[in-house]
């Protein structure tokens, strides 16, 4: 029973402690860095790691994966730095139909290297659209090889002026059995705890 109470305690205070870090700590490497201002900036900040089925390489702090998927213009994910390949991914819940992803890159005057795979179980994984050839490609909707996959990844292998992996939104559509086409959006966590 004392084992069990002082793991809990330490499990809450390793938590309260990680948030109070990301909450009220400001960061000394990097000048563009705000302290975050709640609770759910602090999980959008470990959306790294997969939370709302949103997963990435690397980002910034202040530009999570889940940005990207918020249907916000005013919101991004960016990598942490301009070395490739970096990739963003969503776990769609469960094998899903996709057949178009639609994507807005924060620099509409470059041009990025990239691939969309998908996968089943998150280690087998297929091409599903390949833009990795000759100078990229931007702005826009792109067709996907009809596959059913439960987790879909946008890998970006560079761009045209060395720019760092970033997006304002990337919309992943599917089709339903009857054959609508459905716009895949992640599920925001209910509560931090």
């Amino acid at each position: 029973m004392i084992t069990k109470c002082c793991r809990i305690l330490s499990i809450f205070f390793g938590i309260t402690a990680i948030f109070a870090v990301s909450i009220n700590t400001p960061s000394h490497s990097s000048p563009a860095r705000r302290p975050m201002r709640n609770l759910a900036q602090a999980l959008d900040a470990v959306d790294v790691q997969g939370i709302g089925g949103v997963s990435a390489s690397s980002s910034q702090d202040e530009n999570p994966p889940l940005h990207a998927f918020d249907s916000d213009p005013k919101t991004r994910w960016c990598a942490v730095s301009n070395k490739f390949p970096q990739w963003i991914q969503a776990d769609l819940g469960q094998a899903r139909r996709v057949d178009r992803a639609t994507l807005s890159w924060e620099r509409t005057t470059e041009t990025y290297r990239c691939r969309i795979v998908g996968s089943t179980d998150g280690q087998h994984w297929v091409t599903l659209f390949d833009g990795a050839k000759e100078h990229g490609i931007g702005d826009g909707t792109v067709s996907l090889r009809p596959q059913s996959v439960r987790y879909v990844r946008l890998l970006v292998l560079g761009s045209s002026t060395s720019g760092w992996a970033s997006l304002w939104e990337i919309s992943i559509k599917y089709l339903e059995t009857n054959g609508q086409e459905t716009a895949w959006h992640p599920q925001r966590p209910s509560s931090a705890l």
